[in-house]
Parts: structure tokens; sequence; C-alpha cells
């Protein structure tokens, strides 16, 4: 039987932080053309940079009637350049991400 590969993504423990994703621009060869809309924007818990080949991701609190936190996960395709800090690319946009005050 043959083990099937992982790929190890190196990333670094972060404190979680709520920060927000806005989509800034599309791309004209969008690989999902027309998927978000440009100024879309979502507010979650940071997990990590975004990382040149793996999805930025973004943990979702909700809050439930009994006043526990359930979350969900929203994630970008594929991170494809870092253009700064705060600013990156995917196979179809350009977003920006921000820290947000609780």
């Amino acid at each position: 039987m043959s083990k099937i590969e992982q790929v190890k993504i190196p990333m670094d423990i972060v404190t979680p932080r709520m920060i927000k994703v806005t989509k800034h621009r599309e791309l004209e060869d969008a690989r999902h053309p027309n998927n978000i809309e440009e100024g879309f924007e979502i507010i979650g818990q940071y997990m990590h940079d975004p990382i040149i080949g793996a999805a930025f991701w973004l943990k979702i609190p909700h809050q439930i009637k009994n006043g526990e936190t359930m979350f969900s996960y929203w994630g970008t395709s594929v991170v494809t350049e870092t253009i700064d800090p705060k600013i990156f690319k995917t196979m179809n946009s350009v977003y920006i991400w921000e820290d947000i005050e609780e």
C-alpha cells in the first residue's frame, strides 16, 4: 500500500485577532471570473500570513443561542503573490486586509 504524499505548509502560530478582508479588484485573467463582487468585505480571525501556493483563510465566529461561539471558515483561491504585507493576489483577485478593533 502506498502513502498519499502530504504537502506541509510552514506557518507561524499567531494570536488570533480580528481582521477585515476586502476584494480590491478581480484579475483580468481570473480563473473563476465573477465569483465574488469587487468591494466584498468579510470579517474574521486572522489565521496566518498569506502563503504563496495556499489559500488565505479566516475563521468566522458565530454566536449561537446559548451564548456559545461556533466557527465557520472562509478562504480565497490559491495565493500567487504578496504585493505588500497586507495586499495579496490570488488566482482570481487582489485582496487587501486590515486589522480591526474588537
